[in-house]
C-alpha cells in the first residue's frame, strides 16, 4: 500500500527485463492477478482492507491462481507463516537488491520438473506442507503416512524422500534400514525431517543413510527444507550426468 515502496521495488528491479504491474490493495491484487495471470507476485503483509496474509490465502485456493510464485516482503518478521500458506520466499523490508532478485532467478532457474518425491510423516499437516512446497518446485509427489506404506511405493522410483522418524506401524530408522537392504541401483536421496531429539547414538544410524538431518522444531525449518531439496537435487543431477 506504500507508493514510495513500489517505486524502490521498480527502481531496485531496474535492467532485470521484468513487466511490473503495481496494486496498492489487496482487493486491488487479488483483481489484477484474476485478469493479468503475472508470473510473479510480490507482497506486502501489513495493508488496508484485506491484508497480506489474507491475499495469500486466497491466492492459495484459487485454483487459477494457486501455482503463482508469491515473494512476500514485510515490515514483520514471520517468515514460517507466510512459508505455511505457501508464499516461496520471505524478505523483511528494507529490502536487498542482490536477495530479491536471487529469490526471483532462484524460483524461476530452481525447478526440477518430472522429478519425484515421497513424503513419509504421520503428520497431514506437515506431509500438506512439505508436499506444496514440493509440488510448487515442479515434483511430482507422493505421501505415505508410516514407513510400511512408504516401504510398500519405495520401488516405483524416486528422486527424493522426506523423512519423518517417530511413526507408527514402521518407524523411519526401520524405514532406512529396509531401504538399505533392497539395494536399490539408484536409491533416492534422503532427507530427515523429524522434530525427535536425536541422541549421538540416532545420529550415527543416520550417518550415511540420508543427505541432511532437519529438525521441524526450528524456527527456520521449512526454509532450511527447501534449500536442503534443491542442494540434493542438484547434486543427483550432477551424478546423473
Amino acid at each position: 500500500d506504500d507508493a514510495l515502496a513500489h517505486d524502490l521495488i521498480k527502481r531496485k528491479l531496474a535492467g532485470e527485463d521484468y513487466h511490473i504491474i503495481s496494486a496498492l490493495n489487496g482487493e486491488q491484487g487479488i483483481a489484477k492477478a484474476k485478469e493479468l495471470k503475472p508470473d510473479l507476485i510480490l507482497l506486502d503483509i501489513l495493508m488496508p482492507g484485506k491484508d497480506g496474509w489474507t491475499v495469500l490465502a486466497e491466492l492459495r485456493d484459487d485454483k487459477q491462481l494457486a501455482d503463482i510464485p508469491i515473494i512476500v516482503i514485510s515490515m514483520l518478521d514471520d517468515d514460517q507463516s507466510a512459508t505455511a500458506l505457501g508464499a516461496k520466499a520471505y524478505m523483511t523490508k528494507p529490502v536487498d537488491r542482490d536477495k530479491l532478485v536471487a529469490n526471483i532467478q532462484d524460483i524461476f532457474d530452481g525447478k526440477f520438473e518430472g522429478k519425484r518425491a515421497l513424503v513419509v510423516d504421520d503428520d497431514a499437516q506437515a506431509r500438506d506442507i512439505a508436499n506444496r512446497l514440493l509440488s510448487g518446485q515442479g515434483f511430482e509427489v507422493e505421501t505415505a503416512e508410516n514407513g510400511a506404506i512408504a516401504f510398500s511405493k519405495i520401488q516405483d522410483g524416486f528422486d527424493l524422500v522426506i523423512l519423518d522418524l517417530s511413526m507408527p506401524v514402521m518407524d523411519g530408522f526401520e524405514f532406512l534400514a529396509r531401504l538399505e537392504e533392497l539395494e536399490l541401483t539408484s536409491p533416492p536421496h534422503i532427507i530427515v525431517y523429524s522434530a525427535m531429539h536425536l541422541d549421538e547414538t540416532m545420529r550415527n544410524r543416520l550417518s550415511g543413510a540420508c543427505f541432511q538431518v532437519i529438525n521441524k522444531n526450528e524456527v527456520a525449518s521449512q526454509s532450511a527444507l527447501q534449500n536442503t531439496v534443491k542442494l540434493a537435487l542438484k547434486s543427483r543431477l550432477s551424478l546423473d550426468d
